[in-house]
């Protein structure tokens, strides 16, 4: 149709006819005498904002909680520019939405969600253990085992006390048990895992939950005090003083790189007293660049005097000493295996792995100090009674896996009594079969005993 004088034409979906029409009968016609019309452009779809409610917006609010929660991001990633000019290149219809509304309304709705979920889970679960960390909060995390023989673990809650004021065992305990009693998990809990601290130690007590300290945390008081002796202590210090050094100076740092005369240099790292294993990195790092390290030092005025060969010797015998200690931290600190019957055998392993050491070194006395904390805070989990039936009914260990010959014995003794019992009240027998861990590096190297065997 002529938008002029109205007369319609047919087309096949070109414009020859009306372009002729308007030749013929409006031969002077521009384009400014036609009636404007608007054109809708495709900026306008593209730009339009999802609404609320659509499943797309839905859907991207979730992969935004998804990558908060995952990667541990504040809420304040909202307000970056860099961060929302990246989404609105991704998609510019999505609106990102306020810090606000994402830990009220999108948060909240996913953490409901989950819990939901974990809640159904836990109703089928017959026993289960806990793990619970005192800080300024109560962070408590359930461990179980499903019917397949998968080990699944949770976070339950990680909030502050019911009083902040006090860090009492009662205050513990109660706050512990209100977590339990909302999941509903208070009689299934078997066991709960702690540190050595007094207070956590009672408040297991006043719940009248079986307690077993935390081997992890057992090594970290073994070795800790060790590292404190004075037999250690100078020259790790001097190392920490070294390593500070380099890290202060930007000049001392590229004439250290430079020095290795290497494609990919090393770096120094620093001890943390919260992590004795921070400590074995350090002095480890120092003797794969001790050549590097004294060059730079004789080399730099009013420097600090490089390390001795006399102490070089000092750390080469530490290193070897606390390597069995990292093989077992790192054994022992898995959250996709069960540990637990590995614990007696870890420690019967650090022995064996001493006393083969002792008669190599130069310095006898860390060994002794070492055998002994190890004789006081990693041997006496054979006397426990979790730790002992998980390891008499492991097959990789069975008795094979203790120091002491009678605290076997006493454990087949506690498993036949707690079979005696499981029978009296079923009657009745299972045949489920679960699968044997796959041995590791570590695990071969602090197991090596057993094949003496």
């Amino acid at each position: 149709m002529c938008i002029k004088c109205g007369k319609t034409y047919q087309t096949s979906g070109n414009t020859t006819n009306l372009s002729c029409h308007i030749k013929r009968i409006h031969p002077n016609l521009t384009v400014s005498d036609l009636p404007q019309r608007q054109q809708l452009s495709i900026l306008s779809f593209i730009e339009k904002k999802y609404e609320t409610s659509s499943n797309r917006k839905q859907t991207l609010d979730s992969a935004l909680c998804s990558y908060i929660t995952s990667d541990l991001r504040p809420f304040s990633v909202l307000e970056n520019k860099g961060f929302r000019n990246f989404v609105s290149h991704l998609d510019p219809r999505y609106e990102l939405p306020s810090r606000t509304t994402l830990r009220n309304v999108s948060m909240a709705n996913a953490y409901a969600e989950k819990k939901a979920k974990l809640f159904e889970l836990l109703k089928n679960v017959k026993h289960c253990a806990i793990t619970s960390e005192c800080w300024t909060s109560r962070a408590n995390e359930c461990h179980f085992v499903t019917a397949d023989f998968e080990l699944r673990n949770a976070v339950l809650v990680t909030e502050k006390l019911i009083d902040e004021t006090t860090h009492s065992s009662e205050n513990i305990a109660n706050s512990i048990r209100a977590v339990l009693e909302e999941w509903s998990v208070l009689g299934k809990v078997t066991a709960m895992v702690t540190d050595n601290a007094k207070n956590m130690i009672k408040a297991c007590e006043i719940l009248q939950i079986r307690h077993v300290p935390c081997f992890a945390h057992s090594i970290n008081l073994t070795v800790q005090d060790c590292l404190a002796s004075e037999n250690v202590k100078p020259i790790l210090e001097k190392c920490k003083r070294i390593v500070a050094f380099f890290k202060s100076s930007t000049i001392a740092f590229a004439k250290f790189r430079e020095a290795q005369d290497c494609e990919r240099p090393y770096s120094l790292k620093q001890e943390c007293p919260t992590r004795w294993n921070s400590a074995f990195y350090m002095v480890e790092r120092i003797l794969i660049t001790k050549v590097a390290i004294a060059s730079v030092l004789l080399n730099t005025s009013k420097g600090l005097l490089p390390i001795t060969s006399d102490e070089i010797s000092i750390l080469e015998d530490l290193k070897a000493l606390l390597s069995p200690f990292e093989n077992a931290t790192v054994h022992t600190s898995s959250s996709t295996s069960v540990t637990g019957s590995s614990v007696i055998p870890v420690a019967c392993g650090i022995l064996h792995n001493l006393s083969a050491l002792k008669s190599k070194l130069q310095t006898k006395v860390v060994c002794d100090d070492l055998l002994q904390g190890v004789n006081k805070r990693l041997v006496p989990y054979e006397s426990h009674t979790v730790t002992r039936m998980t390891t008499i009914l492991d097959p990789r260990f069975k008795k094979e896996g203790f120091w002491n010959p009678f605290n076997s014995s006493q454990a087949v003794k506690s498993l036949e009594e707690e079979l005696s019992h499981i029978y009296a009240q079923t009657k009745s027998s299972t045949s489920l079969n679960p699968p044997t861990p796959e041995p590791t590096a570590e695990s071969n190297l602090l197991f090596s005993f057993l094949q003496a065997n």
